[in-house]
């Protein structure tokens, strides 16, 4: 599945999904249960997600033998994996940072500091308006494929995915150390310009 990806302005990564912020973005429905928005901008891709209620959100991410699991819940970690022939392997497992709910100084740092350090930032559960859920992910243009698989924070076992179709066995529960994954499922991006 190609998506194809307008330019757009940068977003606040706060929870709230503003109506001017995420306008002209490609918007998605995800069954009845969720809206998935996307836009690019300086080299960022920013994802936002309007949600029934509060969720765990966890974006796959490919680009070449690497592939990343960026995961916002009561905090902000990276998973990463390597490609060994046709398996993934895990590398790095995750690591909880930037748990404040608030965008008060220290917390501001601390997330712009996780920004520059792991390529990423998002808002995580209960920030904001709660079923709003925003990442910035820079180097956008160097992403192959992207899937989405999401958790109600009240029933997380009850799992769902964008494309909708996917499987996987990354989930429920922790990530395994040796991984079947097939990134073929997942969208390609096309991000278009101005």
């Amino acid at each position: 599945m190609k998506r194809r990806v307008p330019e757009g302005s940068p977003i606040a990564v706060d929870g709230i999904m503003e109506l001017e912020e995420w306008a002209g973005a490609l918007a998605v429905e995800i069954g009845e249960r969720a809206t998935l928005r996307l836009k690019h901008a300086d080299g960022f891709l920013f994802i936002g997600l309007e949600t029934q209620e509060p969720v765990v959100g966890n974006v796959l991410l490919q680009a070449g033998d690497n592939l990343r699991i960026l995961h916002s819940s009561a905090a902000l970690g990276t998973a990463i994996y390597e490609r060994s022939e046709s398996l993934w392997q895990r590398t790095r497992d995750f690591i909880w940072q930037c748990r404040s709910r608030m965008l008060t100084g220290s917390a501001v740092q601390q997330r712009n500091a996780f920004l520059e350090e792991e390529g990423w930032v998002a808002s995580i559960t209960y920030m904001g308006e709660g079923n709003h859920l925003e990442y910035e992910i820079a180097s956008a243009e160097s992403i192959e494929r992207l899937a989405l698989v999401l958790l109600p924070s009240s029933h997380p076992a009850d799992i769902f995915t964008w494309p909708e179709e996917l499987t996987q066995d990354l989930f429920p529960g922790p990530i395994r150390a040796i991984a079947t994954i097939d990134p073929k499922q997942w969208a390609s991006l096309n991000l278009e310009s101005k």
